[in-house]
């Protein structure tokens, strides 16, 4: 809205921001003096504001917005600290997005830094000294922080454009247009707020002080979580289904358009010295939000490697699964029934595959998404990763080469070493399709994996009636695999210790002979093993101590209301299931 706001309203804001500015400046300087530790943490309070108030999101009422994100700062270190952050993104965002302005710098200041992160903190202080749970105090803290900044800002355009004489008129018609649509993003925000704050609290509990803050994770928390990030998405999966026809058109176009209504012909007396063109704009959104990221990601693994350090000096106990079976032995939903589980995913499968657009892989990634993160505990240990990212590179060369291969208009072409690439509508559109089917699917199988250890898995397909022999190869396979591994492992150590890999040469003698030497002696394993079961008295059955639940009708209602609930969204908007 650069221009807009008429000079005198803009110097006004300028003027009453300033002092604000100058404060926080001089609280980050004790800061940096007094605490150097808290860097980090503030580094990542103005990282926040900008990933969030980089993405453009659409709300249910037809229009977007973007969050603001100064939540977490504010709570941490007040509304001054939080002026300084703001202002530094808003900069940004003028000078190289051309979103905002510079002459509405002051006012852009002044609500999002200044007038929502007040009332943020005030409410936050309140809520605490009532003794409100510290969950319930960041969310209203974080959800005011966002609404008041856009109800300011309502403000501000009222007392510049007064509607026939009236404030109050035209200010009902900006909250309109700015307030309404920014409720749903708010909650999503301000429950995002809490989960990362409940991170920061257990990773750096000192940076809390008073807060009673539960350091020990817990059944309900991590529900806590789950519920937490599927609402997050199922408000802004909602906005994009109820608006897929529709422009969405920003909250500052919008706010431009009834500005020209109550002043008719109006024209900005300022425009920005460059304005990008609408793919320019997505790009240099990106590269705010991976600013953003980048420095979120660089504290995250700072304070984990903090607490590796912790657990190396014998403070914190060292350990954890490094398996799939492992995992799945200790995971929360190994007392679900496998059947019910194996339905359950089966039901998202195929609702993701069949779909006509990447609204239902979408939720299903969402869905499987969650339930993997509550499944390895919210910890994600390093195998699931490392099958994540292969997963990813595998999918993401699939996907390009369909969107290269299939016909259509051409949006974009590359001459390759002699070689014409073109990238069409269609291709795109079912290059996307394919990698959204695909990485939910992983998701759900994966979720599966680490929930599932393969003995109930077996017991499993006995229910189904299967015969026991093939239940009975399924573990022997399984388990005979990981002998085999270890075996390798110990084979592969020897051969470095003795320099057996130095050298091209040597690299392929010695694999050639790791190869021969893990096939004569696995035939050693299975004679070895079999003696083992048989004096053990196996007689082709393998027990669980405690056996797996039974399936029962809600296991198998659940997965059919889910499967049709998936066929009716994706009816109701696109028409129908097809397989491409």
């Amino acid at each position: 809205m650069e221009g807009f706001l008429p000079p005198l309203w803009c110097l006004f804001w300028y003027l009453v921001s300033l002092p604000f500015f100058i404060w926080g400046v001089k609280r980050i300087k004790v800061i940096f003096r007094e605490h150097p530790e808290q860097k980090l943490i503030l580094a990542v309070s103005g990282a926040f504001i900008f990933v969030l108030s980089s993405l453009k999101l659409p709300s249910v009422s037809g229009s977007s917005s973007h969050p603001t994100g100064t939540g977490l700062s504010t709570i941490l270190y007040g509304p001054a600290i939080t002026s300084v952050l703001a202002t530094i993104v808003l900069v940004f965002q003028a000078l190289l997005l051309a979103h905002g302005g510079i002459t509405t710098l002051g006012a852009n200041v002044f609500s999002m830094g200044i007038a929502g992160p007040f009332v943020a903190y005030f409410a936050f202080k309140g809520l605490r000294k009532a003794k409100a749970s510290i969950g319930a105090s960041v969310f209203v803290a974080a959800f005011l922080a966002d609404m008041i900044t856009y109800v300011v800002t309502s403000f501000q355009l009222a007392l510049a454009y007064p509607s026939g004489g009236s404030v109050l008129v035209s200010f009902e018609a900006f909250l309109a247009v700015f307030a309404v649509t920014q409720i749903p993003l708010a909650i999503a925000e301000g429950i995002l707020i809490v989960i990362f704050f409940n991170f920061l609290t257990k990773s750096r509990p000192e940076i809390i002080e008073g807060c009673d803050v539960v350091r020990k994770e817990t059944r309900r928390t991590k529900i806590m979580y789950l519920i937490g990030l599927i609402s997050i998405v199922a408000v802004i999966t909602v906005a994009y289904a109820f608006n897929l026809v529709s422009n969405l058109n920003g909250t500052d176009d919008k706010g431009g358009q009834l500005i020209q209504g109550i002043v008719p012909n109006y024209q900005p007396w300022f425009n920005s010295i460059w304005t990008p063109d609408s793919t320019q704009e997505v790009g240099l959104f990106m590269l705010q939000t991976l600013i953003g990221l980048v420095i979120i990601a660089y504290v995250v693994h700072r304070l984990r490697k903090s607490k590796a350090k912790e657990k190396a000096a014998g403070t914190q106990p060292v350990g954890g699964p490094t398996s799939i079976d492992e995992i799945a032995f200790t995971s929360p939903m190994r007392r679900w029934p496998p059947l019910g589980k194996l339905f359950l995913v089966l039901s998202m499968l195929f609702a993701s595959i069949f779909a006509s657009s990447i609204i239902v892989p979408g939720i299903v990634l969402v869905v499987g998404t969650a339930l993997l993160a509550y499944s390895t505990r919210f910890r994600f240990p390093r195998v699931v990763l490392i099958a994540l990212l292969d997963g990813l590179a595998v999918l993401i060369i699939g996907s390009l080469v369909i969107a290269l291969i299939t016909p259509g208009m051409t949006m974009y072409s590359l001459d390759l070493f002699g070689l014409r690439l073109n990238l069409s509508d269609n291709g795109m559109n079912l290059g996307l399709l394919v990698f959204m089917r695909a990485l939910a699917g992983m998701s759900v199988m994966l979720f599966f994996a680490t929930s599932t250890p393969i003995p109930h898995l077996s017991e499993a397909m006995e229910q189904l009636r299967l015969p026991k022999e093939i239940s009975e190869l399924v573990v022997l396979i399984y388990r005979y695999s990981f002998l085999l591994l270890e075996l390798l492992g110990t084979m592969y150590l020897a051969a470095q210790c003795r320099l057996g890999f130095k050298g091209l040469r040597n690299k392929f003698r010695t694999s050639g002979k790791l190869a021969v030497g893990l096939f004569t002696r696995s035939m050693e394993v299975a004679d070895r093993s079999q003696v083992a079961l048989e004096c053990r008295g196996f007689r082709g059955q393998f027990h669980s101590f405690r056996p797996p639940a039974k399936v029962t009708w809600v296991w198998i209602v659940l997965p059919l209301l889910i499967f049709a609930g998936l066929f009716v969204l994706n009816t109701a908007v696109f028409g129908s299931f097809r397989i491409w």
